[in-house]
């Protein structure tokens, strides 16, 4: 089973990857909205972000060799100073992943409260989830599991090695949620004991096919 982890933002649309055998791929894209945000301005951004994410996607081949079985997708919070925008990033992306990889039979919404379940309280830091997210690399799957963050170029040309940034490290605890809710390679058990919040069934089905 190939599942496919997102946590939608025009910041960093980040997102993890299982390959359905012993890979994680875990990236984002970004897109700086600056001032002035309207309408145009938000769909621009939709569709840059997502021909990013696509082309991110594609490079690793998902669409060829690696296909999508399901799809999983925080949802924001619905209320906010920008809950309208996300809202809108989020039917976009969803929407043409759907239609773009036929693969995908099933698309999970996650909800935004989900996190703040992990961590035992609605007021964790982002960095709370990067150290998770960490410890569970490191030390939990480190073992069955190969995971591949792509490294940085600098518009100089310059590469530095690829770090977990707190977006990526949150799309991949949504990841984790779905190894429970799948029990991948018999991960259920391993992960609950670790964090039992990762247990919890945050998600629901939005789409199937």
């Amino acid at each position: 089973m190939v599942i496919l982890a997102q946590d939608p933002s025009f910041r960093a649309l980040a997102y993890s990857l299982y390959d359905g055998k012993d890979t994680i791929y875990i990236d984002n894209s970004s897109y700086s909205l600056g001032d002035g945000i309207g309408f145009s301005k938000i769909y621009e951004a939709c569709d840059d972000l997502f021909n990013q994410y696509v082309s991110r996607l594609n490079s690793i081949g998902v669409g060829d060799k690696i296909l999508v079985d399901v799809l999983a997708s925080e949802v924001p919070p619905p209320v906010g100073q920008f809950s309208a925008g996300l809202y809108a990033l989020d039917t976009y992306v969803i929407s043409n992943l759907w239609r773009k990889y036929e693969s995908i039979k099933e698309v999970y919404v996650i909800s935004p409260s989900y996190l703040g379940t992990v961590h035992g309280t609605a007021k964790y830091s982002k960095s709370d989830s990067t150290k998770l997210a960490k410890y569970f690399i490191n030390e939990v799957l480190k073992d069955d599991f190969k995971i591949i963050l792509p490294d940085n170029i600098s518009a100089s040309g310059r590469k530095t090695k690829g770090t977990l940034n707190n977006d990526r490290a949150e799309s991949f605890l949504f990841l984790l949620r779905m190894f429970c809710k799948y029990d991948i390679k018999g991960y259920h058990d391993r992960i609950m004991s670790e964090m039992r919040g990762l247990g919890y069934e945050a998600e629901q089905l939005l789409c199937s096919r």
